[in-house]
């Protein structure tokens, strides 16, 4: 069984915003003397599970089928892969724009929905996007369901031991840093996507060997940093996305943004805005 460490982490992020949400709902109803209520939330989590589970079948189905096509497989996994990296960077520009104010977001929408099936609408729709952008993440990365399964136990333990007391958290400081890891890997994501389209473009005749397309920014393949077995490379591969001989277009895709995403994160303007 081999293990992704980008896998774990992503999943384990997205569990534990899942579980937020939830906390927050349920707090919530307690505060406002509506618990008769949460047995709607958990009724929307079990919903939101077989709406999750479905949705990802069918986006993996997609793609392997996609990608069994003769010929063309490689090149409509690649444009498949492109396709789930923007819709993981609407995500994060999502994540970006309201991260900060997730729990009075939730409250205004779960006060507007004081009723059982406006609970459970409420429930099955916020977890119900956890869990596609999980799916999305795990086609996008192609990463292996044990490392998924891992990273929700993780956070479904974490939780637990935080509601007896046995442990505390930072939950900001865990959400920023699990964002500038999903930054860093969804411009791997980008990149990668990018090469491998022009892998298959190349090993359809549609350009050569030496074609400009497929010219290297940098070629350090053989020795410490090479990102498959590389002493350096490889651990540097899999916890920001280090890849040692990239094609130009790879490259400035994969750290234009990178760098795109970090800058919209810390622009001065959104940090004026946030601390008002």
């Amino acid at each position: 069984m081999h293990l992704s460490l980008p896998g774990i982490i992503l999943a384990f992020r997205e569990a534990l915003e899942a579980l937020l949400i939830i906390t927050i709902i349920l707090r919530f109803l307690d505060r406002t003397q509506n618990a008769h209520l949460k047995k709607h939330v958990l009724l929307g989590v079990s919903l939101s599970l077989g709406v999750s589970v479905i949705a990802g079948l069918g986006l993996f189905a997609v793609v392997r089928e996609l990608e069994s096509l003769e010929n063309i497989g490689e090149l409509y996994n690649s444009i498949a892969s492109l396709a789930a990296v923007f819709l993981i960077i609407t995500f994060i520009v999502w994540m970006i724009r309201h991260g900060r104010d997730l729990g009075e977001q939730i409250e205004t929408k779960a006060a507007l929905s004081l009723s059982p099936g406006g609970i459970l609408a409420l429930t099955t729709l916020l977890i119900s996007r956890e869990g596609l952008e999980i799916a999305i993440f795990t086609i996008a990365g192609q990463f292996d369901a044990a490392s998924i399964l891992l990273g929700v136990l993780l956070a479904v333990l974490i939780s637990y031991l935080l509601s007896r007391a046995l442990i505390r958290i930072n939950f900001p400081a865990v959400f920023r840093f699990t964002l500038l890891y999903l930054i860093i890997q969804t411009g791997y994501l980008a990149g990668h996507g990018l090469h491998e389209g022009l892998s298959a473009i190349n090993t359809l005749g549609y350009i050569g060997d030496h074609s400009v397309l497929l010219s290297k920014a940098f070629d350090l393949s053989h020795g410490l940093l090479a990102h498959h077995e590389g002493l350096l490379g490889l651990p540097l591969n899999v916890l920001v996305g280090w890849y040692a001989d990239p094609e130009w277009l790879q490259f400035l895709t994969q750290y234009l943004t990178t760098g795109l995403l970090l800058w919209y994160w810390g622009r001065p303007d959104r940090q004026q805005t946030n601390s008002r």
